[in-house]
């Protein structure tokens, strides 16, 4: 269920940042055995936890990593005792396999029930497998460029998935779009935020209205739902990416504020 791995992350971010980093892995797990997605999250918890303990090393690490596989294999193997009508197959496909296949075409906030409902069934594996990759292409650049912010990487990956994924929702986005205001300092110099707002709020308001025409009175059509979904990634993506942006320039300020200050 959405709103429990949103739970978990938080649990799990709130742990790493108290140094209670096994207990913040193993929330992490739970998380990944329901949305397979907050596995990125990994990469910025290794980060901050090397951060907060430059004695961590390469085989705590690869503890940490491999701490919520056998937690999340173990939690399965109860789960499937503890259920007897529910096999550990079930589990794992309602967590990873439904989100790979993509079987379920119901429109929903994202692009992709519109995109495999007009693409002929031959290419369907190929996209389905550029969809899929395109999120974590953009993910190497984040963790080269803001590895030394792991709470902000965390951040971006957080809203990235929550965009791009197959089945996104509103809890998704307003979860991973509020994590933003951690970084108040950020935010100021993020440029049009007003016009950012309007430019999500607006389609979010359409949308049910949309669906109510396409759907139940039959006065519409599936682009009209689908087009108030494209304008709402469309400002997600471009606050996100003005988010990056103000990011590299605050990174730039701290840098020649250095180089002054070694210079005096």
């Amino acid at each position: 269920p959405t709103h429990f791995w949103i739970r978990t992350v938080c649990a799990s971010l709130y742990c790493v940042i108290s140094s209670y980093s096994v207990l913040g892995m193993l929330f992490l797990s739970l998380a990944i055995h329901f949305q397979g997605y907050p596995a990125v999250l990994m990469f910025p918890y290794l980060i901050l936890i090397r951060k907060m303990d430059e004695r961590v090393g390469l085989f705590k690490t690869a503890l940490f990593c491999c701490c919520p596989l056998i937690f999340g294999y173990g939690l399965l193997k109860v789960a499937q005792n503890m259920t007897s009508d529910l096999s550990t197959y079930d589990l794992v496909y309602y967590g990873f396999v439904r989100m790979l296949n993509v079987p379920d075409l119901r429109p929903n906030l994202g692009v992709w029930w519109y995109f495999f409902l007009e693409i002929f069934d031959r290419f369907r594996d190929f996209f389905v497998f550029v969809f899929h990759m395109h999120p974590f292409v953009l993910m190497v650049p984040l963790i080269l460029q803001f590895g030394h912010r792991p709470l902000l990487l965390a951040n971006m990956l957080l809203c990235m998935f929550s965009v791009f994924k197959p089945y996104p929702d509103f809890s998704d986005v307003a979860f991973a779009f509020s994590m933003l205001s951690l970084h108040p300092m950020i935010l100021e110099k993020v440029e049009h935020l007003a016009l950012f707002g309007a430019g999500i709020i607006i389609p979010s308001c359409l949308l049910p209205l949309m669906w109510h025409m396409w759907l139940v009175t039959g006065t519409g059509n599936a682009n009209f739902y689908f087009f108030q979904a494209l304008i709402l990634q469309l400002f997600l993506v471009q606050l996100l990416t003005h988010v990056i942006r103000a990011s590299l320039q605050a990174d730039r300020n701290i840098l020649s504020w250095k180089a002054r200050k070694k210079d005096e």
